[in-house]
């Protein structure tokens, strides 16, 4: 006998209970425990038979419950809602798939891009990343220039002896001490490889 028909010849043996019950005076509060579990097998047989792969049943109304119209508007109310969250648990699993292999190409992306960044940093091909070398920028900023790298912004105050930056969104922060031809290459390398400095908003 399989799991299915169990389920459905129990809802129909509970609602034997409830047809007795209602024959009973003052049987009210029997039928209404009969009825509701009657509905919770039936509700057990709806979830088995959404999440089947060969359902017994499907949308069609066991023959047992053929004849009893309350057990049949059930089971297909049941079975409905079932399949329904069964769609909607599948969309989220897929949505979250969906989302793991976007995060893991752009992963992919990103690790390409630091490799090739670093690839044209070791030959010395700062141009290629659209920045200066750390020459260039050391010299700049000692002579109290202002340089764009990236979206950065860096300003050396000798007053204060900082480096003072923006970063792309504006955020502000600092370097302390006397820029070196060593810092200035760790900026640019850091920056060159797809990093940021300070807070994102």
């Amino acid at each position: 006998m399989n799991q299915s028909f169990e389920l459905c010849l129990s809802a129909r043996l509970q609602w034997i209970d409830v047809v007795v019950c209602s024959e009973i005076r003052e049987g009210e509060k029997y039928v209404a425990a009969a009825r509701r579990r009657a509905f919770e097998t039936l509700d057990c047989l709806a979830e088995l038979e959404a999440n089947s792969c060969n359902p017994v049943y499907g949308e069609r109304v066991p023959p047992l419950l053929v004849e009893t119209p309350e057990l049949a508007d059930h089971y297909l109310t049941a079975l409905g809602q079932e399949r329904e969250l069964v769609e909607e648990l599948y969309a989220e699993e897929e949505a979250r798939r969906q989302k793991e292999r976007l995060e893991t190409e752009v992963e992919r992306e990103r690790l390409a891009r630091r490799a090739q960044a670093l690839t044209c940093i070791e030959a010395g091909r700062w141009s290629e990343l659209d920045l200066p070398t750390p020459e260039d920028f050391l010299q700049q900023l000692a002579a109290g220039e202002s340089v764009d790298a990236h979206g950065h912004t860096f300003s050396y105050d000798e007053g204060d002896d900082v480096i003072w930056m923006d970063n792309p969104y504006n955020s502000p922060g600092g370097f302390s001490g006397t820029p070196t031809l060593v810092m200035c290459r760790e900026i640019l390398t850091h920056i060159g490889c797809g990093g940021m400095y300070g807070p994102e908003p």
